[in-house]
C-alpha cells in the first residue's frame, strides 16, 4: 500500500497530491482543497487533463466514491468540466468568473457553518445567531468593514487580553537594573 501522506510526482496526467487518513478533515475535503487550490493557484493549466477517477483513487489508497464526489462538486462550481468517456478537465479561463464567484460562495457558507456551529456549541439558539447575523449584515452596509473584535483565547475559548505586559518589576521584585 502505498504512503498516502507523500506527495505524488506532478508528470502528465498526475497531481502533486497527500491526503491522511489521520487528518480530522474527510479524505474527500482534504482532496477538494488541495485541488481546488491547485486551479486557483494556476499550477494546473486550463484545460490540463486530470487522472480518472479510477487512477487517482488507486494512486491515493481512497475509493472512488470519494474521488467522483470531488470532481463533481468541482464541476458544480465551475473548476472542471467532465466529459462522460472522454474525460475530467481544468475549465478554460471563461468561466473564471463564475468559478471565483463560486469559490467565494464556498468560503462564505464554510464561515457561516463554523459560525453556527460555534454558537450552538455556546448555546445560542438559531433566532439569536440570525439576529446576529442581521447585525453584521447592517453594520458592513451602513459602514467601512466591522473591527474583528479581540483574539480568541486558547482552543478558542473566551478572548484574551490583549494589552502589551507592562515592564516595570512588581513590588519585591529586583529590577534588573544596577
Amino acid at each position: 500500500m502505498t504512503d498516502r501522506t507523500e506527495p505524488l510526482p506532478l508528470s502528465p496526467g498526475e497531481l502533486p497530491l497527500r491526503v491522511s487518513p489521520d487528518s480530522a478533515q474527510p479524505l474527500y475535503a482534504q482532496l477538494e482543497a488541495q485541488l481546488r487550490e491547485l486551479i486557483h493557484s494556476g499550477a494546473l493549466p486550463e484545460d490540463m487533463q486530470l487522472p480518472s477517477l479510477r487512477d487517482l483513487a488507486s494512486k491515493l489508497g481512497c475509493s472512488l466514491i470519494t474521488v467522483r464526489r470531488v470532481y463533481l462538486d468541482l464541476e458544480r462550481e465551475g473548476l472542471l468540466t467532465i466529459s462522460k468517456g472522454i474525460g475530467t478537465f481544468v475549465c478554460r479561463s471563461g468561466s473564471e468568473r463564475s468559478a471565483r464567484r463560486s469559490w467565494s460562495r464556498a468560503l462564505v457558507q464554510e464561515s457561516f457553518r463554523s459560525a453556527v456551529a460555534t454558537g450552538s456549541k455556546y448555546g445560542l439558539k438559531p433566532d439569536e445567531m440570525r439576529l446576529l447575523l442581521e447585525e453584521q449584515l447592517e453594520r458592513c452596509a451602513s459602514g467601512p468593514a466591522p473591527d474583528p473584535g479581540p483574539a480568541a483565547g486558547p482552543g478558542g475559548g473566551p478572548p484574551r487580553d490583549e494589552r502589551p505586559l507592562d515592564p516595570r518589576p512588581l513590588d519585591g521584585e529586583p529590577s534588573g537594573g544596577p
